[in-house]
């Protein structure tokens, strides 16, 4: 599944000067909306992997748009990979959730994401049979989008 990483960094390396704007656009977006119907993948690998490539994607390009449009799927995405995975997918999806909160800046898009996922980060965060790494990474994420979920802290 680490070839899902591999074709997303490939492609957008790939992306050059001489390349029609509208159509990478729309294969970015093809390539984001296959990612994100295999975060609900059976296998944690491939679910871990859509994550990872989906991270890379939202911390290298603003994709506003594209995500508002979705907002709602990567939310219950997200919060069915944390409540379903174990410690790498969890910190994946933390991290997710983190990125989403920037690319969609502070206002009553976050503040959503924030109520649907602060409570199930939260219970990550308290869970002591959760790994450390899951339980470090998300108690991060999580100060992170309430801050962003809230009016007027940023």
């Amino acid at each position: 599944m680490k070839c899902l990483s591999v074709g997303l960094n490939y492609f957008f390396s790939g992306l050059g000067p001489e390349v029609d704007e509208e159509a990478t656009q729309e294969d970015l977006e093809y390539k984001l909306k296959g990612f994100i119907d295999l975060t609900l993948d059976k296998s944690a690998k491939t679910r871990q992997a859509a994550l990872e490539s989906l991270k890379s994607a939202f911390s290298s390009k603003i994709l506003y748009e594209f995500i508002m449009e979705r907002r709602m799927t990567l939310t219950d995405s997200i919060e069915r990979c944390i409540k379903k995975g174990k410690s790498d997918e969890q910190c994946a999806a933390a991290g997710l959730a983190c990125l989403l909160c920037v690319q969609m800046g502070s206002g009553i898009e976050s503040e959503e994401i924030f109520k649907t996922l602060g409570p199930v980060l939260k219970k990550i965060v308290c869970d002591g049979t959760a790994s450390i790494q899951a339980r470090q990474a998300v108690s991060m994420r999580h100060v992170y989008i309430c801050q962003a979920g809230t009016e007027g802290c940023f």
